[in-house]
């Protein structure tokens, strides 16, 4: 807050002033008697002063004052008022404001007494509205007069305001002026010293602290005991940085700094590894650049009260009797927050200090090595454990600490008998941890089991399965050092070894769970890291992750659990199983189509090199695992790249002919590379680039890891004349912005160079090339010199010179004109390649003060002017883990910093927060005119957690973006992810730009959306991918979406703002999956919308609500799918289009459509068309049409209804059965089926599939009854009788017209007394068994089977007794049953016709459903299929391509038994295709190869 004195020389004017009070007011504007005149501070903490001279003050034109001064000619007919001041120094500036813009001020100073005034300086340059400084020679004591004189003239209301300031150096501006300050009694107030920066320059070290130094002043203080806390108050525009050194001026060693408030703030630096008496000095200034317009602020050295063991330890204390020790359900709750970051020694990270707290201490009586273990379900915890008393200045040490965001933290360390340990439990943030337990393992000898390879956990068959596992106490004894490492960052931690011995060639699968940090990760080797031979096969690291390894042989084989340290210690679950996945492009005629300029994921674990070309001679030994992609140029040239991910090391071949028949594209020097070189540098990735391509060819591109290795990779192909994309940068072309005087590069940093090699050997200084680089863009705006320091984030700080070898190369490419492509033969302005790693530029070309011993690697600074723009390059030449930071420090910094970029690239240099500026380079938080590349280059990976907006979004290869809880990200721009997204509930990806944006790449299982929403005020949104919609899809007025003939799974709700505005209708080949697993609901408002494919896929018990509001219906142009969960229509309906009798499937008790379902019809249609309703009531209700002669109708409208009353059937008598109006029809209700029109229906069979009825009558006959009109007319019988009809699928013949249907029911005796009906599982067969008591006219017995328990049909005939009047046993073997749940009943007959049925028996089979062959393959014309059905009905014909997608679709109808079908393929590509049969009741599945046979 700004804190001012107002002095008003103008007092108390009221209308009821007396003559008296009015001289009064007269005289106060005068200077004498001096002793009236206000009195001035100099260098007022409290703030500048205001001043009034009002229209109403006099001239003091007497004796003690001449009217004119040396600046004004004369003081007649103006205004004036005095201050005074006593200087404290030998200069003293005064400094005056005018408020308004019309007023002139002039400021006059004097000496003497009055009568004897002595003017010593005068100033009126400013004008109207100016600020008037005068700066004096003064002597320390002598008191001063300042007239300020009202230059404009004018009546009553021309007061003039401003405000008055008195400044003088304190004579503190070098180190060797420090003001000495007395800190403070312990516990006692701050006691503030008044201090200013005025007239302060910059002084020598250089700051090591934030900010610029060009105005600094200093004090000192000599510490009376460990810990002091150093308080400086800044007032109005003043932002105070403070820094704390330690040594003598000259040998200055920075020790803290403390800049977290802005304006007027107050720093608090509190320092706890002070040496009592020892000299400290304080450096105190402004952070800008500049001066400021307030100069001061107070300061303060306190003293606080030292914490004591046990004294201060609160009520969280537990003392540990004896190891091992455990307790279950602690908290910390109400224990106090005893220990903080100001009282206790800092063990890691001072954040972990934040909460309520629990310390254990514990004495061990024996030495050795102890495990402790924290488990809780609060997150951030932090475990740190001491060697003595943690409070500072109590003696105690750090021993060592787990924390991280987990809640599960571990510890391993080694305690000495009779020494007294304090372990504190607390937490980053929260006010306490609510439930935790802890174990302290009792000391012990020895290295656990899976310390190392010698004493491994021995995995001795598969699946194996080990849960509570940790790394803890295991040591870190395998690492990037070790021979054959796999070089990853998830090898610096402790480890844990599993030793699996394999008998040959197999595919594992690894993984690991319920990991205590996403810094867990694994690597296999062949023999173990560290000995002859050793081999990395793969590796993977991230917490929880999965993968398929192939071992190439019989051996002995290393999995090793380790962790990225931080944290050191990681705790898991790990399985490890055989793998029956083999990669589907192992191939090459099932290779995998690649688009030119699209990056595809590719992965080889568990391929093989069988059946393929043998190995190129650039390829390395070892095991061959290969995948294959195909590539179809556009022109003659091609480049093709590979980008690793957990394979860290590929190489590639290029091949052409046909699949069957490859050679390598010639010369074969270029169409094969294991690593890519720049100068003598080389990385892990694999590229060529091929001429004299055919276009419109296909190209064979094969992928492998060097060795033996096997894992995840990407890959993309680009025209040869265009390049691969910018990396952003990692590129010449696409520097990274320079915001901010100071960015950070999060761990690992940059590796590799980019998509280019800028620039290649024999650069200056930089004789290797262009390695593991980061390029940015400095442009200048001011005179002066161009500094800076690049700091490794692995070094430790002074007197530490061991850190990453980092080295730099700067051009000037804006006044020079210099292009990339000149790089590699300009000498850069600048190098250095020292060994050293902390490397920059500096003013005397040795390192500044806060680097020290860094000096071989500084150059000296650049003198720059503005309009130039300078191009640096940063290198990490050992390619290690460790990311950077990078500082201007020139004074003044000619650096413009205002550029705005189009383009940012994460570099993850302060944490995982989206919202955090230096995690996009110290740039401005993205916005929706800026474009982002997220890349692997750093560990922390972007988390969005608040609401943000973006251009064009590009998740790279590798690389991975959350969107946390309830958090909108606004893409502006296409959203292309090639790497990894992850949606938290409730989180939502909304589609905002005016113009046209795609979604493009992986969006599918783990990457799924959760909600989905185009919020776009015009354009398209366009799918270019198949996406997962974990949530909501909403699609809001404005732009149109265009699913592009892509597959949406959808597992919430659909809403649609406008019709065929909002979403492409009709959506041609576009597939809508609902798979929720509650209610999902369908809304669209507008005009209607035409769906392609519908596909009902949910978990059992859930529906698709149509939505009440709005124009819900469901219009269905290509096929209704019910599989799981069913459509309720309410007052809406379900309207297929489609008018093929396929177009919707039979539906089942879980898939229905409940409600109106409308149907369309093909013109002059025959066969079966089945309408599958239902109502809430009695569920699934099937009904079927067969139509034997050809119908006009164009569609039909079908309904289920529950009865009101139940009627009986008509009186009338068929097929041996009684008459009908002797019994009720079955009760479960009646189908309303109406065709839109009844002028030529067509002559039809129809089936009822009864269900939830519960009035059957025994042993009884079951037909179709129908009424009309629909709803009132009498029920008749129409067609004629079958008299195989069943309860359960009660059938007539022989119809015309449509109105209601019911099932009808009689009753006839049956002939036979049945004892028992039975059937049981016999091998892959059914073995139905029956016996009868008696039998009268029994002519023979038909075993009937079904696979829903309501569509029966007969799979035996048995010849009955005739007459018989004992027991007698049947038997009848169903050799093919489906795979699932059979159902079987027995049916009856007599000599007359008549027949009854017994009760339903079910049996599970579990075997695998009958087989498919197919012939020739590879085929060029035709393929023949042969398989057995089990029953005659109507089926489909599926052939879809690698990528699942349908290339030929087929309706067939099947016969009983053996089925052979001459499919044609010769109008399909060259490749591996999948065929699927499938019926209502049975499904077949195979592949096929297209494409010419092998020689």
């Amino acid at each position: 807050m700004r804190r001012t004195i107002r002095h008003i020389l103008l007092i108390g004017l009221t209308l009821l002033l007396l003559s008296g009070a009015e001289r009064a007011l007269a005289q106060s504007n005068n200077l004498c008697p001096t002793g009236s005149v206000p009195s001035l501070t100099v260098n007022n903490c409290a703030g500048v002063t205001d001043y009034t001279v009002a229209q109403s003050f006099t001239v003091d034109n007497t004796a003690n004052v001449a009217s004119a001064t040396v600046c004004v000619s004369t003081a007649n007919n103006r205004r004036d008022g005095w201050y005074r001041f006593t200087a404290t120094s030998t200069t003293s500036t005064i400094e005056v404001t005018v408020a308004q813009g019309t007023r002139n001020i002039a400021v006059a100073v004097y000496t003497g007494t009055c009568g004897a005034m002595t003017e010593v300086g005068c100033v009126n340059n400013a004008g109207n509205g100016g600020t008037e400084t005068i700066t004096l020679t003064t002597t320390i004591g002598t008191t001063y007069y300042i007239r300020l004189i009202r230059i404009n003239s004018g009546s009553t209301g021309n007061d003039i305001d401003g405000t008055i300031a008195v400044r003088s150096p304190l004579g503190n501006d070098n180190c060797g002026g420090a003001i000495v300050l007395t800190p403070g009694a312990p516990g006692a107030a701050c006691s503030s010293v008044c201090g200013t920066t005025f007239g302060a320059t910059g002084s020598t070290p250089a700051t090591a602290c934030s900010g610029t130094a060009d105005d600094d002043v200093w004090y000192s203080f000599t510490a009376t005991q460990i810990s002091h806390s150093i308080t400086v108050d800044g007032t109005g525009n003043f932002d105070p940085v403070v820094a704390l050194l330690s040594g003598g001026c000259g040998a200055l060693t920075n020790q803290a700094c403390s800049d977290l408030t802005g304006n007027g703030g107050v720093e608090t630096l509190v320092f706890n590894n002070l040496v009592a008496g020892q000299t400290y000095f304080i450096r105190v200034y402004d952070y800008d650049n500049g001066a400021p317009s307030d100069y001061e602020f107070t300061i303060c050295v306190t003293t606080p009260i030292l914490p004591t063991c046990p004294g201060s330890m609160g009520l969280g204390v537990v003392n540990v009797a004896s190891l091992p020790y455990s307790s279950t359900g602690r908290t910390t709750t109400g224990r106090g927050n005893e220990f903080t970051a100001s009282n206790t020694v800092i063990c890691g990270n001072s954040n972990y200090y934040q909460s309520n707290d629990e310390v254990f201490v514990f004495t061990p009586a024996t030495s050795g090595l102890v495990s402790i273990a924290v488990t809780s379900g609060s997150s951030n915890v932090g475990i740190m454990l001491y060697n003595g008393c943690p409070f500072i200045g109590q003696g105690g040490t750090c021993v060592d600490y787990s924390q991280s965001t987990s809640g599960n933290q571990f510890l391993c360390v080694n305690v000495v008998a009779g020494n007294t340990y304090y372990l504190l439990v607390d937490r980053n943030g929260g006010t306490s941890i609510s439930s935790y337990n802890i174990t302290i393992s009792a000391p012990s000898v020895g290295a656990p089991p899976g310390s190392t390879c010698f004493n491994p956990v021995v995995i001795a068959a598969l699946p194996y399965t080990a849960t509570n596992q940790t790394t803890q106490c295991k040591l870190n004894d395998y690492n990037n050092s070790s021979t054959g490492s796999c070089m990853t960052l998830y090898e610096s931690g402790e480890d844990m070894v599993f030793q699996f011995n394999s008998t040959g060639t197999q595919c594992i699968r690894i993984t690991l769970s319920n990991t205590s940090s996403t810094a867990a990760g694994f690597q296999l080797y062949e023999n173990c890291p560290g000995s002859a031979g050793a081999n990395c096969l793969g590796a993977v690291g991230g917490g929880n992750v999965s993968a398929n390894f192939s071992l190439p042989g019989a051996g002995t084989y290393y999995i090793i659990v380790d962790s990225w340290d931080p944290p050191s210690s990681v705790g898991f679950d790990i399985n490890v199983t055989t793998s029956p996945i083999t990669s589907f492009n192992d191939l090459p005629c099932n290779a995998t189509f690649l688009p030119i300029n699209t990056n595809l994921n590719g992965n080889n674990s568990c391929s093989g090199g069988t059946g393929e070309p043998g190995a190129p001679s650039c390829w390395t030994g070892g095991e061959l695992n290969t995948v294959w992609f195909r590539v179809q140029p556009t022109g003659t040239s091609l480049t093709i790249k590979t980008f690793l991910g957990t394979l860290a090391n590929t190489q590639i071949a290029v091949y052409q002919g046909t699949c069957s028949s490859l050679t390598q594209v010639s010369p074969t020097g270029s169409s094969c590379n294991q690593d890519i070189t720049c100068g003598t540098n080389s990385v892990n990735n694999s590229q060529v680039t091929l001429t004299g391509l055919t276009p419109g060819n296909n190209y064979w591109i094969r992928v492998d890891g060097e060795n033996d290795m096997t894992g995840t990779f990407g890959i993309i192909a680009v025209d040869g004349t265009n390049g691969l994309p910018t990396v952003y940068g990692q590129e010449c072309q696409s520097p990274l912005p320079v915001c901010q005087n100071s960015l950070s590069v999060g761990n690992p940093g940059y590796s590799a160079f980019g998509n280019s090699c800028d620039f290649g050997s024999f650069l200056n200084c930089l004789l290797s090339g262009e390695r593991a680089s980061a390029f940015y863009s400095i442009p200048i705006n001011a005179a002066g010199n161009l500094e800076f320091d690049i700091v490794p984030n692995d070094w430790l700080g002074a007197p530490s010179t061991t850190s990453t070898d980092y080295d730099f190369a700067i051009w000037e490419v804006g006044a020079s004109g210099l292009q990339c492509n000149q790089l590699g033969s300009t000498a850069p302005v600048r190098c250095n390649y020292s060994a050293l790693g902390v490397t920059g530029l500096s003013g005397t070309g040795n390192s500044p003060g806060a680097y020290p011993g860094f000096n071989g690697a500084y150059e000296p600074a650049i003198a720059v002017v503005p309009g130039q723009v300078y191009l640096l390059m940063v290198s990490n030449y050992t390619n290690s883990t460790s990311g950077f930071t990078l500082n201007f420090s020139g004074v003044p910094d000619p650096v413009n910093y205002s550029a705005v970029p189009s383009s940012m690239n994460w570099i993850g240099g302060t944490n995982t927060s989206w919202g955090v500026s230096g995690n996009w380079g110290a740039c401005n938080i993205p916005t929706c005119a800026v474009d982002v590349n997220i890349d692997i280059g750093s560990i922390n990976q972007p988390v969005v957690q608040s609401n943000y907006s973006v251009g064009n979004v590009f998740i790279n290869a590798g690389a991975s973006l959350t969107i946390n809880p309830g958090i909108t990200l606004s893409v502006c721009g296409d959203f292309i992810n090639n790497g990894s997204l992850v949606m938290l509930p409730g989180s939502q990806v909304r589609f905002v730009g005016s113009g046209n944006q795609a979604v493009v790449g992986n969006f599918t299982g783990a990457n799924r959306f959760a909600n989905f929403t185009m919020a776009k005020p015009s354009g398209l949104l366009v799918l270019d991918s198949d996406i997962d919609i974990d949530e909501n899809d909403s699609l809001l007025i404005g732009g149109q979406f265009d699913p592009a003939s892509h597959r949406i799974r959808l597992k919430k709700n659909f809403y649609n703002a406008d019709g065929a505005n909002t979403h492409v209708s009709p959506a041609a080949g576009t597939t809508y999956e609902f798979n929720g697993n509650a209610v999902q609901v369908f809304r669209n408002d507008g005009s209607d919308i035409v769906l392609d494919t519908v596909v009902m896929n949910q978990a059992p018990a859930s529906s698709l609500q149509l939505s009440p509001s709005g124009n819900s219906e469901l219009i269905v142009a290509g096929r209704l799918t019910l599989t799981s969960g069913k459509i309720v229509t309410g007052t809406e309906e379900v309207d297929v289009i489609n008018g093929d009798n396929a177009a919707v499937t039979s539906g089942n008790v879980n898939s229905y459509v409940e409600g109106k379902l409308i149907r369309a019809l093909l013109p002059n249609a025959t066969g079966i068309y089945d309408f599958p309703v239902g109502n809430a009531a009695r569920g699934y209700e099937l009904a079927r049409l067969d139509f034997t002669s050809p119908t006009q109708i164009p569609e039909i409208e079908a309904e289920f209804f529950s009865w009101g009353a139940v009627p009986n059937g008509p009186a009338s008598s068929e097929c041996v059965y009684a008459d009908y109006s002797l019994n009720p029809s079955l009760n479960h209700g009646y189908w309303t089926l109406t065709a839109s029109s009844n002028g030529n229906t067509g002559v039809y069979d129809i089936t009822l599939f009864n269900r939830s009825y519960t009035n059957a009558v025994a042993g009884g006959g079951w037909s179709v009854m129908k009424r009309s009109p629909s709803g009132s007319g009498p029920w008749f019988l129409d067609g004629t009788c079958v008299l195989t009809s069943t309860i359960t699928a009660s059938t007539r013949t022989g119809l015309t017209g449509f109105s209601d249907f019911a099932t009808v029911q009689s009753s006839f005796p049956l002939p036979i007394e049945l004892l028992s009906f039975t059937a049981k599982l016999v091998g892959d067969q059914v073995l139905t068994q029956w016996s009868t008591a008696t039998e009268t006219n029994n002519d023979y017995f038909t075993v009937e089977h079904s696979t829903d328990g309501i569509n029966f049909e007969s799979v035996g005939v048995v010849d009955g007794a005739g007459n018989s009047v004992h027991t007698l046993t049947y038997a009848y073997v169903h050799e093919y049953p489906v795979r699932g749940v059979n159902y079987y009943r027995l049916k009856q007959t007599d000599y007359d016709g008549r027949s009854g049925y017994s009760d339903v028996v079910a049996v599970k089979v579990v075997r695998a459903p009958s087989g498919i062959s197919v012939y020739p393959s590879p085929a060029i014309q035709d393929i023949t299929l042969e398989f057995s059905s089990t029953r005659g009905e109507a089926a489909s014909i599926q052939v879809t391509d690698v990528i699942g997608q349908l290339v030929l679709e087929e309706a067939i109808t099947l016969d009983k038994g053996m089925v052979s079908r001459i499919l044609p393929v010769k109008m399909l590509a060259d490749g591996l295709y999948t065929i699927t049969i499938y019926s209502d009741h049975d499904c077949w599945r195979t592949t096929f190869v297209k494409g010419e046979a092998r020689p």
